[in-house]
């Protein structure tokens, strides 16, 4: 569970701003603006960077530069690069930074774990 922020505990009301993919509360107190930020997992990252890698791979031919992938998951190029490396030696990547169908397999699990976890997780009656 996240702690909440100072400001939040004064009452007042949270302002989503939309970026991108991640909505991120702002709130607004007299003391100014507090950001509520959500720390991603590393499978987190991972599936950013393997569906950066597919979106960029759709829309062009060739090599995809390693730059433009970390830059579309929304990380600092020396964190990106490690788990761009990690992909690779994983074969969730090809060696042109191109999504395989291993990677494509781990975005599908990686999706149904997410619904499932936002579901509530097992029912037990």
């Amino acid at each position: 569970m996240h702690r909440l922020a100072p400001c939040l505990m004064m009452g007042t009301k949270p302002r989503f701003i939309a970026n991108t993919k991640y909505f991120a509360p702002q709130f607004h107190s007299s003391q100014g603006v507090c950001m509520v930020h959500h720390k991603r997992e590393s499978i987190d990252i991972l599936a950013d960077i393997l569906r950066a890698a597919r979106e960029l791979g759709d829309a062009r031919a060739g090599k995809i530069a390693p730059s433009g992938v970390v830059a579309k998951a929304m990380l600092p190029y020396d964190r990106g690069a490690k788990y761009l490396e990690q992909a690779r030696k994983s074969s969730l990547l090809d060696g042109s930074h191109r999504i395989t169908e291993k990677g494509q397999s781990y975005l599908a699990q990686y999706a149904k774990l997410m619904s499932f976890l936002e579901g509530g997780g097992p029912r037990h009656r």
